[in-house]
Formats: C-alpha cells, sequence, structure tokens
C-alpha cells in the first residue's frame, strides 16, 4: 500500500494521497490452462483539497513481460463503489480538526488470464499527487502508478496477493513518537519481505485545466 500523510495546506492541493491493488486467484477460467483472478484496487483521496473528484470509471492496463516494454494483453474499466469516508484515528495527543477528509474508492473487477512464463502486470495510473507532499518535486502536478504483479510461479500455483493489516494513520501529531504496524498477511502462508523504494511516476496533467493534449494519453491526466 501507498499512502501519503495529510498535511495541512491550501486550496490548491490536488486529491490522489494512495492506493493499492490487490488480487484473488478464483481457480480455473473458462478456457483451457486459464486462471481466473479477482482484482480490488482501493484509492484514497484528499476530499478538501480542491482537486478532482474519485474517478467514476477507472482504466486499468493489463501487460506482461519480465523486462520493459512490456506488453498489452487487456484493459478493463471497472466503477466506482463509493466514495467511502475514512475516519481520521483517535490519537491521544490530539483531537482530528474539522477540515480533515479522507475518502476511498473501491474498484473491482474479474478477468481469465492464461498461465505464460513471463508475469503480469496490473496498472491504474493518475495525476495527480496531493501538494503538500513534501519530498517530491510539483507534486500536484506528477500523477501515481499503482501496480500488481503475477510472477510465472504465483500462475502456476494459484497464489493471491498479501494484504496489509492495518490502514495508515491519516493524521499524526509533531514532536510525538510514532508506532504503527505495517505488516501484511497472506492467506497462503508465504514469507513476506519488505522494502522502501521510490514511487512510480504516472500520468500528466494533459487533457485538463487547459493544458492541451490527449488526456488518455502518455501524459494525459488518465492513462
Amino acid at each position: 500500500m501507498v499512502l501519503m500523510l495529510i498535511a495541512f495546506t491550501d486550496a490548491s492541493a490536488f486529491h490522489i494521497i494512495g492506493g493499492e491493488i490487490i488480487y484473488e486467484c478464483q481457480g480455473p477460467g473458462t478456457a483451457a490452462r486459464t486462471t481466473r483472478y479477482q482484482f480490488t484496487m482501493y484509492i484514497y483521496r484528499d476530499c478538501l483539497g480542491g482537486g478532482a473528484d474519485l474517478d467514476d470509471e477507472a482504466y486499468i492496463g493489463i501487460w506482461f513481460g519480465n523486462s520493459e516494454p512490456y506488453n498489452l494483453v487487456t484493459q478493463r474499466f471497472p466503477m466506482l463503489n463509493g466514495p467511502n469516508p475514512v475516519a481520521p484515528p483517535i490519537i491521544e495527543c490530539l483531537i482530528p480538526p474539522d477540515d480533515i477528509c479522507v475518502e476511498s474508492g473501491i474498484y473491482v473487477w474479474t478477468v481469465d488470464l492464461p498461465i505464460i512464463d513471463a508475469s503480469y502486470h496490473i496498472s491504474y495510473q493518475r495525476c495527480c499527487r496531493n501538494s503538500s507532499i513534501s519530498n517530491i518535486v510539483d507534486p500536484d502536478r506528477i500523477g501515481a502508478t499503482f501496480s500488481a504483479e503475477i510472477n510465472p510461479y504465483a500462475q502456476r500455483e494459484c497464489n493471491n496477493s498479501a494484504t496489509f493489516t492495518n490502514f495508515p494513520p491519516t493524521v499524526i501529531c509533531v514532536g510525538e513518537p510514532l508506532t504503527f504496524d505495517h505488516s501484511a498477511f497472506d492467506v497462503d502462508g508465504d514469507s513476506l519481505v519488505y522494502e522502501f523504494c521510490s514511487p512510480k511516476l504516472g500520468a500528466g496533467r494533459e487533457g485538463t485545466d487547459g493544458n492541451p493534449g490527449d488526456p488518455n494519453g502518455c501524459f494525459g491526466v488518465r492513462p
């Protein structure tokens, strides 16, 4: 899961603060040597940031390959379930102010995929991030990529993705120690490895807010 903690800023902030894609293997698909997967994507937005609403329809790309550039397999366009309010955490050091608002959108879709010797990459790209992020240059002009990978071994074993146990806090207290359990659970009993990585870029400002270009192109707001 990728989630950006909310800070306070002016009304020019944009909306995306985090998201994740998880999948469940549901067994053999309709055709021979295919597997049916159900995907669930969670997208979180700052609903007081002055940015866009959650997409009524998400544009999902499913690709395959063991190295870039990947090859497109198919696309899916799941509909929004939401928006759903996310309650602020109960923290002893503060009473959450009234101007904090986080919403989640849930998108669910099912697809049959052939078992192959390359990884599948399921990807959603959207602009733009919340402008209060301090360690990204021009975050309100930079989009995000949320993805999941199903490698060849996972395909053969009908494996499921791990899921995070807890939702990260949307507010924290300055100067106070923070302890958060960011562990995940794997229904298959697989061992899990955790590491930090740079967030992936994705999408741009073309096709919106007076910016010329195709909103669904590589640098569009909804590739």
